[in-house]
């Protein structure tokens, strides 16, 4: 089946011709637990989740999170991720980036002059691609600290929670509109969405469920809307809640301009040892393709599996990834730019050995792509 009929005009994305090589600045203004234990066990009064932390710290809580936005991630970062040939950056954002949400702690400060500066430098000097994603909304998309807070599910079905939502994306699309790169930002409006609370489905398709699968599209439908309002020219990525590309594809004008962003992890429920992730990811990659309606990006991944990891396997693995989605989809963005964890995981090494960008570069596990290089 053919892809769908858009046609980017000069100045955009052409995500049907664009192969990324990227990586996800996560933690950045997103806080996840596993990602940071140190900034929470300095912050958080025993906080798991960025919700509570927020809470917990009351009146000390700007001077504390701007200092994080404007250290953790630095122009240095993008030019040490750009040696090695990164072309994207994703970059989770809370809701209370662009918008105050009634009842929310969530933290509304300067993350997006900080945002700005440090895409409007990854654009300028390397010609990078920068995707807005809104990781959480009001209410709480997955019961996970990533969509909003630990036990927090009630954005489906709520009228106010969509209407706040809405003017989320509405802020991305001033803000890309005003950015002085516009063909430079593709606009993600949500992150992994589902609505089971049974955390053994979380990564399949039965994590969402039909009626709430509804109502995300009401969602990914109104959001394209508003973007085609003001700019059809802007890409939106659509984050497929496991569903795959071929779920959505036949709910989805052929004509919209579109990404699928899916998501393949190894370190749980597939009982992987890391010596049998690339054939994995072979399967993994084909699969992803869909229908073909759409372009895919693999928009997270990482190197840590199950069982027996590796750290000679790493390089190896890494490669295999990168090269096979760039080869059956659109590319990949790894997860995550750092990851400052030094949990042991089975077998060798730790955490931030698998997950963290950053530090595989600096141990020398993640090149520059060989043109030469192949796994199948």
């Amino acid at each position: 089946m053919s892809q769908g009929s858009f046609v980017a005009q000069p100045g955009y994305l052409d995500w049907r011709k664009f192969k990324a090589n990227g990586v996800n600045l996560g933690s950045w203004f997103c806080l996840e637990y596993y990602m940071v234990p140190e900034f929470f066990a300095t912050h958080g009064h025993g906080a798991k989740d960025e919700w509570a932390l927020c809470k917990h710290q009351g009146a000390n809580l700007g001077p504390i999170l701007e200092n994080h936005y404007k250290t953790f991630f630095s122009e240095s970062d993008i030019d040490t991720f750009a040696a090695v040939g990164v072309n994207l950056l994703r970059i989770p954002t809370t809701y209370a980036a662009w918008i105050v949400a009634p009842g929310s702690p969530h933290y509304h400060g300067n993350q997006l002059q900080i945002l700005k500066q440090v895409a409007t430098y990854a654009i300028e000097k390397y010609d990078m691609h920068i995707v807005l994603d809104l990781h959480s909304l009001p209410g709480g998309v997955n019961w996970l600290e990533i969509g909003e807070a630990i036990g927090h599910g009630d954005w489906f079905y709520s009228e106010t929670n969509l209407e706040l939502s809405y003017q989320a994306v509405k802020a991305v699309i001033q803000f890309i509109q005003s950015s002085g790169h516009i063909g430079s930002y593709t606009l993600a409006p949500v992150n992994e969405a589902v609505d089971s609370k049974d955390l053994r489905t979380f990564g399949t398709d039965l994590a969402l469920s039909p009626k709430a699968a509804e109502w995300l599209l009401r969602y990914f439908l109104g959001t394209m809307e508003l973007v085609e309002a003001v700019n059809p020219n802007i890409p939106v990525m659509l984050q497929d809640s496991f569903k795959g590309e071929a779920f959505w594809a036949q709910q989805l004008p052929r004509s919209a301009n579109v990404v699928i962003d899916t998501h393949h992890y190894y370190f749980a429920g597939r009982s992987l040892d890391m010596d049998s992730v690339p054939a994995f990811m072979v399967e993994d990659a084909k699969t992803a393709r869909g229908t073909g309606s759409f372009p895919v990006l693999i928009g997270e991944w990482s190197l840590e599996a199950e069982f027996n990891n590796n750290l000679a396997l790493r390089g190896p693995t890494f490669d295999a990834g990168r090269y096979l989605f760039d080869k059956y989809v659109q590319g990949s963005c790894f997860w995550a730019g750092k990851v400052l964890n030094s949990e042991k995981v089975h077998g060798e090494g730790a955490k931030r050995d698998y997950w963290s960008y950053f530090h595989l570069i600096k141990a020398g596990v993640i090149q520059p792509s060989d043109p030469s290089f192949k796994y199948e």
